[in-house]
């Protein structure tokens, strides 16, 4: 067989089936939003300063933060019932506790100087008041993206995710060009989780009448004490989970300035949306599909499917990063973003497993074991800000600080990943073989990049040669097809 009917062979079977086909209807909204953004990022760094994009990831890290614990969780109690009625009742109790934690959050507004002084970002304060109407958005947006996501209505998610990438593009260049400051980063933020909720709203409301009701007081109550482990368990650890990956924001700022703030949310940013997009997707489908495969006993089967490709998926773009971050972002954003660059050699490692164990997580939720959840949250919490505050404490750079996090998540998300994989009853063993067999494919696939950086040092001949080495690692992973497929393998 040839290197081209392998990869058509591999790429039909891959695109074929009841699990992959959702992932790359999801995938491809977030895709096409995705590269709108990304298509307007090298102009908006050429528009607001690092220090602007700082207050930006701090806004987007705290509503990140709210937004997910806002509803108390319960949204991810929607796959559990069989009734589509009980469904409806957890998502009233899911976007009612949204609305009222928003409200909540508006009342705090006139202490927002005092707070963002005491936490040592003063600058974030006029952006603030924006949070309650995003934290809204972004609770809502997710509590509605599961309803649909229940349904299989993949394409409805796809669609709002689209539609948000254009506004939040539209809105923060339009402000850009009248020379806005940090506000209109903001601005779009907010625009775009709100036009993400309106709409899948709207077709929740058009589509789904017939389960839809006001729920009564009684049947509230009894649904949030039978799913009572979700904000108990699942609200705390996913807030730690999240923290852990923010926190090294939240602390660059009182420690090194929020310019080292901007260029490490750029850093993050440029590697953790593209196979993020990838992860959450992965990660609605496989919930569903989790569900179904615990009560039929094959969830160990599914869960080592899910976590090879992603191996697949994220191990080439994060190695390109690690090998040739500065000059990537130097020439796609502008020279001032040289360091942030460094920053993404640094934290490609930590991301990489991050995002093995971001759909990996579900795992806790179909088996009921929020508690094991929330400790490892808090593992992962403790580790990363007891790593940056003691390096920052010994005088070390932000360079050294930004390494030391992405060594300590590293080995944190490590250990998190290999007790989900038991957990699931999947052979560590075999996923670990999983790696070793795509780190083998990746370097081939590298080899033309390194020749580049050592011979020409030209970016634009770097690119194409990233490009030609995606094309060989994906030949590669073709041509071992069969033996993926293999259970034994």
């Amino acid at each position: 067989m040839n290197s081209r009917s392998s990869l058509r062979g591999w790429l039909h079977t891959r695109t074929s089936g009841a699990f992959i086909q959702p992932v790359l209807t999801l995938v491809s909204g977030a895709a096409l939003g995705q590269a709108v953004v990304f298509a307007a990022r090298p102009m908006l760094t050429r528009l607001f300063t690092p220090e602007e994009f700082g207050v930006l990831t701090l806004f987007v890290a705290l509503t990140g933060l709210l937004g997910t614990v806002a509803g108390g969780r319960y949204d991810d109690a929607l796959m559990l019932p069989d009734d589509h009625q009980d469904s409806a009742t957890i998502l009233g109790l899911s976007l009612g506790l949204a609305l009222i934690t928003s409200l909540v959050l508006a009342l705090a507004l006139p202490w927002r100087e005092a707070g963002t002084t005491l936490l040592g970002s003063p600058l974030l304060a006029p952006a603030l008041v924006l949070l309650p109407l995003t934290v809204l958005g972004v609770a809502w947006g997710s509590a509605l993206e599961t309803w649909h996501t229940r349904f299989d209505r993949f394409a409805v998610v796809s669609t709002g995710r689209v539609a948000q990438s254009a506004v939040v593009v539209g809105v923060q260049l339009t402000a850009g060009a009248l020379g806005a400051s940090a506000l209109g980063l903001v601005g779009g933020v907010t625009a775009g989780f709100g036009v993400l909720a309106l709409s899948l709203l709207s077709v929740a409301l058009l589509r789904d009448r017939a389960h839809l009701h006001w729920p009564s007081l009684v049947s509230l109550r009894a649904h949030a004490r039978r799913h009572q482990r979700f904000p108990t368990f699942s609200a705390p650890a996913a807030f730690l989970n999240l923290l852990s990956k923010f926190i090294p924001a939240f602390l660059l700022a009182p420690f090194y300035g929020m310019a080292t703030v901007g260029l490490y949310g750029q850093a993050y940013g440029a590697l953790a949306l593209p196979v993020g997009m990838v992860a959450g997707a992965v990660s609605q489908v496989f919930f569903v599909r989790a569900a179904e495969a615990h009560r039929d006993d094959t969830l160990g089967p599914l869960t080592r499917m899910v976590h090879r490709r992603l191996v697949a998926v994220t191990l080439f773009p994060m190695a390109a990063a690690a090998l040739a971050g500065p000059e990537l972002f130097a020439f796609v954003f502008g020279a001032p973003w040289r360091e942030a660059g460094v920053f993404a050699q640094l934290l490609a490692p930590w991301l990489f497993v991050a995002t093995l164990a971001m759909p990996l997580t579900r795992v806790f939720d179909v088996t009921e074991q929020q508690r094991a959840d929330f400790a490892f949250s808090v593992l992962l919490f403790g580790v990363q800000a007891l790593t940056l505050a003691s390096v920052y404490l010994a005088g070390g750079s932000a360079r050294l600080a930004i390494g030391a996090v992405s060594v300590a998540g590293t080995l944190s998300r490590v250990t998190q990943v290999a007790w989900m994989l038991r957990l699931a009853g999947t052979s560590r063993r075999r996923a670990a073989k999983d790696l070793l067999r795509h780190l083998g494919y990746a370097v081939p696939g590298l080899l033309p990049a390194v020749a580049v950086m050592v011979l020409t040092h030209s970016p634009l001949l770097l690119l194409l040669a990233f490009g030609l080495g995606a094309v060989g690692y994906l030949l590669l992973a073709a041509r071992a097809d069969r033996r993926f497929s293999d259970p034994s393998a």
